[in-house]
Order: structure tokens, then sequence, then C-alpha cells
């Protein structure tokens, strides 16, 4: 049985005004062209949601039309205080870092994970290649080690942001924020309201929704490059004594 596809315009207006995605009608369409010839086409309520999943999943500056209200205004360091607009911003995660771990820690981390260890309280544990696989993942996103995974929910975070015109901005965690601690580069933010102060956006439990998602190619790239990153910062550290 055929089930007849939603128009783009009304497809753009659901994703727009259901989940804050402003989606390019290009990149729209060759999502439904793509889905349409799967061998079963979500339709209804699961159309959607797949829609949405790919888009969180896409690179925003790519899928998002970079409408001027739905974007960061200019932010620099001379930017005193302002007050983000309540529209809905999306913002994509380029970078993120634990601020209560240290950068010998982190390094530390990553290289159990590497090692294919992880500490379990006191002791190191053997782990398999995708048990491995995934504490990289978490060690490299969030910034901390597998010790401290459980309580990384606790820490503060400060994350590189970008909006659907390439603007960067850095966020910083200044409320416990549910989720944030776990994003994945590329990983999607709706901002509503937040305050900019010095440059740096603070990112509440009231003025940040943690979307989720993630892009493939930036997290790859990410994590190939964090360790070389983490050394130039240790080095710099050092030198500066």
């Amino acid at each position: 049985m055929s089930y007849p596809t939603p128009s783009l315009a009304s497809l753009q207006s659901t994703l727009l005004h259901s989940f804050h995605l402003p989606v390019r009608p290009t990149f729209l369409r060759s999502l439904l062209t793509a889905l349409q010839n799967t061998s079963r086409p979500p339709h209804g309520a699961a159309l959607l949601q797949t829609l949405k999943f790919r888009i969180l999943s896409s690179d925003i500056t790519q899928s998002l039309e970079p409408r001027s209200n739905l974007c960061l205004p200019s932010i620099s360091s001379e930017t005193k205080s302002i007050t983000l607009g309540f529209d809905g911003i999306i913002v994509q995660a380029l970078d993120i870092k634990d601020l209560t771990q240290s950068l010998g820690d982190t390094m530390e981390a990553i290289e159990m994970g590497e090692r294919g260890e992880k500490m379990k309280g006191r002791e190191v544990v053997r782990i398999t290649a995708e048990e491995a696989e995934a504490e990289q993942g978490t060690q490299a996103g969030s910034g901390v080690g597998s010790a401290a995974t459980a309580d990384r929910k606790n820490g503060v975070h400060k994350l590189l942001l970008q909006d659907s015109a390439g603007t960067r901005v850095w966020g910083l965690e200044v409320k416990t924020v549910e989720k944030l601690g776990g994003i994945n580069i590329g990983g999607k933010l709706l901002l509503r309201g937040c305050t900019v102060a010095r440059g740096v956006v603070l990112l509440t439990p009231e003025t940040v929704t943690v979307l989720g998602g993630r892009e493939e190619a930036m997290s790859k790239s990410w994590k190939e490059e964090r360790k070389e990153v983490l050394r130039g910062e240790i080095e710099a550290l050092r030198g500066g004594r």
C-alpha cells in the first residue's frame, strides 16, 4: 500500500514549528528522494522522526537555512552583555571540554582506551574492541576519562558552538544542563534567551535544550586530532612555567 507524501512546504513548516529546524528545501528534497527509494519508505509520524534524525546527524551549515532571526548575532570578546532571541537558535558542537578534568587525566584516559583498558573503580580492566571504541568516544566527546564517566554530569563544560551561517562562539555551562556532558561532536543544541557575557554564551537548563545527533565526519576528525591538540596544550603549559 502506498501513502501520499506530504508537500515539501508542509514538511518544512512542520519541521520548523515542531522541532525548530528551518531545513533548506534542497536538502529536504534530497532526503525525501533517498527515503522514497528504500524498500519500505516511512510515512506519517515515522517520516517526520526519520527526517528529524537525518537533520540532527547532518552539518547544519549545509542542511539548515541561515535565517537572521534563527542565527547567532555578531559576538566578540568586546560583547559585554546581550540576550539571544527566544525564537530558537540551532547550533552544533564542534568541540567540548570538561573544565573540571586536568589535561593530563584526559590524555591518560584516551591512551587507556587506545590500549583497550579502562578503570573499574581502582582497578584497570581489559575491554573488547567494541567497548574500546565506545570508551574513546566518551573520553574524546566529553573530555573525561572512564573513571569519571559516572560523574561527568557534575562537570563544567565549555563548548565551541556553530550556527547554520557558520558563525562560531564559545559556550560555558554555568548551571548543569542535562545531557550536555555526553553530547557528541556535531550534536545539536537549541538556544533560547541565553545571556552572552564578554563574548561567551552562558548555558543554563532554562535556556538550552540538548537535541542530540552526531555528524560522523566531524566526530571522526575531532577524535583523530584530539590527542595532538591535548599534547600541544600540555606542552604550552609546561613551557609557561
